[in-house]
């Protein structure tokens, strides 16, 4: 799953709104649970969100690696994903995950418009 989701995060990045519908349609089709995937795409956000401070402090891919955690596949990710983005744009991504979240467990939101709305 968190693959999927890491793949749905990379064409949210790349500004690929067919390939994210694609992929949110098969993870739905595999009965993933919609909070399972916004917890999921939540937590990608928040890291790419870290990289591009850490790139905006004069940090490279290996001070990305370090800092997060991450396996080296990840934080290569993450420094090309987090480059077309700017922190107030993730900043926005991540309040979207908090409101989409509150929306879905209060009733006000369903789950699946929720993130459809994230991936536009």
């Amino acid at each position: 799953l968190s693959v999927r989701v890491f793949d749905l995060s990379d064409a949210v990045l790349e500004g690929n709104r067919d390939k994210a519908f694609k992929i949110l349609r098969a993870l739905l089709d595999e009965k993933q649970s919609a909070l399972g995937i916004l917890s999921l795409l939540s937590k990608n956000w928040i890291s790419t969100y870290e990289a591009r401070m850490i790139l905006d402090e004069g940090g490279g891919m290996g001070d990305i690696q370090r800092s997060l955690g991450v396996a080296p596949f990840i934080a290569k990710k993450l420094h090309a994903g987090c480059r077309k983005w700017n922190l107030e744009m993730l900043r926005n991504k991540i309040n979207m995950c908090i409101e989409m979240d509150e929306g879905i467990k209060s009733g006000t939101i369903k789950d699946v418009h929720a993130l459809e709305l994230l991936i536009c």
